[in-house]
């Protein structure tokens, strides 16, 4: 007589299975880890320059191309101060704005002095500051709504986790609600939107051309979808990101002249 031995449905064969397979598995990150992550991701851990080249486009049509000089001051683990001058179009050149301590200022060459603003006067490239200067971790709390699998940039199919982030407190901010969905790989966010705390949907980004930028993978290229003026597409491209301190003073509204002119730093 042959004895044959199977674990086809042994109780042993079974827990081992399952034993294998919890061991395997990688847990979900937490809301939280995923807001941390999207701050690393979106901009450097430290001061920095970068250059962004800026065409707004119409169905499909460039109509307006702009190069701002990005100028960021860490502040602590969560935030920055930020300075926006606008180098082309002619128009608009000199044009400066400020972001710190919450409030925005803008300074235009023919004002004598900056006049403080809402982020929400700004639309396309001014925007980006506003975004720089927030802490996803910070500043919002993040709720994980599941798994969605969503086209990218390139429309191709990614499985994504998909997070919505409110602000923790009343600030002026660019939007009251967030919501990400991001590489469930990696976390590289693949598709943003913001809202008014009414609920509104102001515009939609996509992240793309990722690359090595100062130690870490980061899109270098935002395509921004309008939701409030029908055919609107702001395409933003970050170019010559290094790492620079920068003086405290520069990021103050009287020093907005100065730097205006090139005086600071």
């Amino acid at each position: 007589m042959t004895l044959r031995l199977t674990t086809r449905h042994s109780p042993l064969a079974t827990c081992l299975a399952l034993l294998l397979a919890l061991a395997s598995a990688k847990a979900d990150p937490t809301p939280a880890q995923i807001a941390e992550r999207l701050d690393l991701i979106r901009r450097p851990n430290k001061s920095f320059e970068t250059r962004l080249d800026i065409t707004e486009m119409h169905n499909g049509q460039p109509t307006q191309q702009s190069v701002l000089r990005i100028m960021a001051r860490k502040l602590d683990d969560s935030h920055f101060d930020t300075l926006a001058i606008c180098l082309e179009p002619a128009a608009d050149k000199s044009k400066t704005v400020l972001t710190t301590n919450g409030e925005v200022w803008f300074l235009d060459p023919k004002s004598k002095r900056p006049a403080k603003v809402s982020p929400h006067q700004f639309r396309g490239k001014f925007f980006v500051t506003d975004a720089i200067s927030t802490s996803f971790a910070a500043d919002y709390d993040t709720e994980l709504l599941g798994e969605e699998t969503i086209p990218d940039a390139a429309r191709k199919d990614v499985l994504c986790l998909h997070v919505r982030m409110k602000l923790k407190a009343k600030a002026n901010l660019t939007a009251e609600m967030l919501e990400f969905w991001v590489d469930k790989q990696n976390l590289e966010p693949i598709r943003g939107q913001f809202y008014t705390k009414n609920g509104k949907l102001q515009r939609t980004a996509y992240y793309a051309g990722y690359a090595k930028v100062l130690d870490e993978i980061r899109p270098t290229r935002v395509l921004i979808v309008s939701n409030t003026e029908r055919g609107l597409v702001t395409d933003v491209k970050f170019g010559d990101i290094t790492p620079k301190e920068w003086p405290a003073e520069m990021f103050t509204k009287d020093a907005m002249e100065r730097v205006m002119h090139g005086e600071l730093p």
